[in-house]
């Protein structure tokens, strides 16, 4: 076994079987200021979660244990599931779940997985050096597969305008579906995202802000649906929980039309960015930045950071494990009142 191959063992060893050892005991999420969680608002009655997942090879089934966390902590009843939406190549999907508890009150999860729209080619990019008789050393390779192949190649889809089109058009009929069940109900919206899904969401509110019909290739969209929708998308998110932030990546757009009387009195938008110490793809999330992504409403933004003791998951590891940690699940559905949540300044 040559030097690098044993460098490699002894770094996966240590990530990946040792440091659940300590964690169970030490994990804390260290936030800076006091927030919200979903389920902090008790007069609320129909509880939103629109999920979506960000960079590397994602499962449909993602965020399964953030679903069955929470209809566990509630205590609620039997469980409904439905696909809601899926592209004609399948390749991007919408999933509903939704259970009723405390006697009136919905929980709803709407999960949008996109993964396989990019899983395909980066297969082929794998292969690539097999078929070429390119001969990389095991770290070498490691790390191509699983950063610039498995992580940035999402980047470059991002930009893609047939891609962009299939996933608005995603979340456009995941917002439709929002507002029929919000008719006649205290409800409110949350968004729980990952890296690139948060750029992803961003970038389709505020160009739906702007009524760029023509980007966000909506299907026969009157003018006067456009304006109800916008009024819903801009009014309702309540909290925003990014698990690993990237929205930096985005060029602030400005909005050009406040016009609407909904833009009036809007209340503020909590954004929550989790971040990992030794996630090198997170950012932290200044206040001034995420106003420059939703300047229409005042915005109160909250970092947190956590980490593993010792050294904790390494780089990637790091990135692609906040869909997994139900401590996060935690604080995301109870705010700092989860008892794994420590305030620190």
């Amino acid at each position: 076994m040559n030097t690098s191959k044993i460098s490699l063992f002894l770094i996966a060893s240590f990530t990946f079987f040792l440091q659940p050892i300590y964690s169970q005991q030490r994990f804390k999420l260290l936030a800076e200021q006091e927030f919200k969680g979903l389920l902090s608002d008790k007069s609320v009655e129909n509880i939103q979660v629109l999920v979506i997942h960000g960079t590397g090879i994602k499962k449909s089934s993602y965020a399964d244990k953030l679903m069955d966390y929470s209809f566990k902590k509630v205590k609620s009843g039997p469980v409904n599931s439905e696909i809601i939406y899926r592209s004609s190549d399948s390749k991007i999907s919408v999933q509903k779940k939704t259970a009723q508890f405390e006697a009136n009150r919905l929980l709803t999860f709407y999960v949008v997985h996109w993964s396989d729209y990019t899983n395909s080619n980066k297969k082929d990019l794998r292969k690539m050096h097999k078929l070429h008789g390119v001969n990389r050393g095991v770290l070498s390779k490691f790390l191509k597969n699983r950063i610039l192949i498995n992580q940035f190649y999402d980047f470059v889809v991002f930009s893609n305008n047939q891609f962009k089109k299939e996933i608005n058009l995603a979340l456009d009929l995941t917002f439709e579906n929002m507002l029929m069940q919000s008719a006649g109900k205290i409800s409110n919206v949350n968004l729980v995202s990952g890296s690139l899904g948060s750029s992803i969401f961003m970038e389709y509110v505020n160009k739906l802000h702007l009524g760029l019909k023509d980007t966000l290739h909506l299907e026969k969209a009157t003018t006067e649906k456009m304006k109800v929708k916008l009024e819903f998308v801009q009014a309702k998110p309540d909290n925003f929980f990014m698990l690993t932030n990237q929205i930096h990546f985005l060029e602030p757009i400005i909005a050009q039309d406040t016009t609407y009387e909904i833009l009036k009195n809007l209340k503020p938008l909590q954004m929550v960015a989790f971040r990992h110490t030794n996630d090198a793809l997170s950012f932290y999330l200044p206040t001034n930045v995420a106003a420059n992504f939703v300047p229409y409403r005042t915005v109160k933004a909250i970092n947190i950071r956590y980490k593993n003791p010792i050294c904790g998951n390494l780089f990637f590891a790091a990135h692609e494990r906040p869909f997994k940690i139900e401590k996060i699940f935690d604080a995301i559905l109870f705010g700092n009142q989860s008892r794994w949540v420590k305030i620190k300044k």
